[in-house]
């Protein structure tokens, strides 16, 4: 049993020190990255970084290796919405979706979805200015990891398509308050597929 837990401001540190005490060649940039990734749990955290070390052999680990091979904690699971969307797979959103209302309320994913969508335009329209990704995650109050993300969404999108994302999540957020008689379900369906799917696709549908 491990007794002496580390404070929650304290896991980056504490991930290094587990990294050199396993013998791995990994820089501050790779501990913080798996505390984003994980979360605080630190049982997951010295499963995950001893897994990493196994498969590095002894090669320097950095927040690329650890960005690829860690399994992302129970919150980091929303994120399968907004990646799918990010990566604009109407498929993969849909299904994606599917698997987040067994857990969660069509308001509360609307509200998270509504959230990511307007930092990605955010993100979009400060690295428009010439900010870099720290920079970017420092004025949006966020960490690097889902900084990346959302500069990674928002080379899929124009900035009036995210426009148009944020009118059309506004119009969900009202139907899902009473504005429509369709199921919230189907609401939020429909939602994310016309905020997914190509505009000239958009255009042509009907």
């Amino acid at each position: 049993l491990a007794f002496e837990v580390p404070k929650p401001s304290n896991l980056h540190a504490w991930v290094r020190s587990e990294f050199e005490r396993l013998g791995a060649r990994a820089d501050a940039e790779a501990s913080r990255a798996l505390v984003e990734l994980v979360g605080e749990d630190v049982v997951a955290l010295a499963g995950e970084a001893e897994k990493i070390v196994a498969w590095a052999a002894g090669e320097p680990i950095g927040r690329l290796e650890v960005e690829q091979l860690a399994a992302p904690g129970r919150e980091a699971t929303a994120w399968a919405v907004t990646d799918a969307w990010g990566a604009r797979d109407v498929a993969a959103v849909l299904a994606a979706c599917e698997l987040a209302l067994e857990r969660k309320e069509p308001f509360v994913l609307a509200v998270g979805l509504a959230g990511h969508v307007g930092r990605v335009r955010s993100a979009q329209a400060l690295a428009e200015e010439g900010l870099r990704t720290r920079e970017i995650a420092g004025r949006l109050k966020m960490k690097e990891f889902p900084a990346r993300k959302a500069l990674q969404h928002a080379e899929r999108y124009s900035r009036e398509e995210l426009d148009s994302a944020l009118i059309r999540l506004a119009e969900l957020d009202a139907a899902l308050k009473g504005a429509s008689r369709l199921s919230a379900e189907l609401e939020l369906e429909r939602a994310l597929v016309d905020i997914t799917r190509a505009a000239d696709r958009a255009a042509a549908t009907p």
